[in-house]
């Protein structure tokens, strides 16, 4: 009776695995077969508000901004479904060593411009070398996500700290700043996928709720974890834990 017990919860769970699996294949399918009707729409759009007749009315040009502006975010999210799904059903492909303070050096400069223009101060710690096995493209994408939120969620004339450290084989690098915060109990539900705090904020910054569901996955894959931490009106900081190389 235990063998025919075992076998079928067995069935089961392959079956339910082949489900999990096609419905991933699904979305990334249809996210894939999405991306160029919504680019020949773009484009669409764009040359209607170039061209605009001899003398287009106000309304016009405003309706065909807005189209193209909605067009761009469906397009955003149509790319981050299928890197989402990229990740979950093929997950990291290269594994070399990535010094992760060359990496983050490499990016601060793009968001401390794009920091400066709100006021925003970047504090900067790294160590000289840290180094871990994984995908460099993979890696950069994540700490991206969370530079960029760092910035787009942050309040005129606040702070950002990016600091790191290596301790016995594990890898700590911290991104901290000051903005609304988010309430404790809305912690476990950050890294969900189409998950936001507040979707009024996100919607006028250009959020989809996928960017923290990718960037714990990335993380995942290169065997760390990801640890959310949050006072309302105080400091957001999240903290990304990698084994050294």
């Amino acid at each position: 009776e235990f063998n025919t017990l075992a076998q079928t919860l067995n069935q089961v769970f392959d079956r339910l695995q082949h489900a999990f699996l096609r419905q991933k294949r699904l979305l990334a399918d249809a996210s894939h077969e999405l991306k160029t009707p919504l680019t020949m729409m773009r484009l669409a759009a764009d040359e209607m508000r170039s061209a605009g007749g001899a003398s287009p009315s106000r309304s016009q040009i405003e309706n065909l901004t807005r189209i193209t502006e909605q067009v761009l975010r469906m397009e955003r999210l149509v790319k981050s479904l299928l890197d989402l799904s990229a990740l979950e059903i093929e997950g990291a492909k290269r594994q070399t060593p990535v010094d992760l303070t060359d990496l983050l050096a490499s990016l601060i400069p793009d968001y401390r411009f794009l920091a400066e223009a709100r006021r925003i101060q970047i504090h900067v710690r790294l160590p000289e070398k840290l180094l871990v096995n994984g995908d460099e493209g993979l890696l950069k994408r994540a700490f991206s996500n969370l530079l960029d939120n760092a910035v787009k969620y942050n309040v005129d004339g606040g702070m950002i700290d990016v600091a790191a450290t290596a301790s016995g084989a594990e890898i700590k690098i911290i991104f901290g700043n000051t903005g609304a915060g988010v309430p404790e109990e809305e912690f476990s539900k950050v890294f969900e996928v189409f998950y936001r705090v507040e979707a009024s904020r996100s919607l006028r910054y250009g959020g989809s709720g996928l960017g923290l569901a990718i960037v714990k996955r990335i993380v995942e894959l290169h065997g760390g974890s990801v640890e959310f931490e949050s006072r309302q009106g105080g400091r957001t900081q999240i903290t990304v834990s990698l084994p050294l190389s």
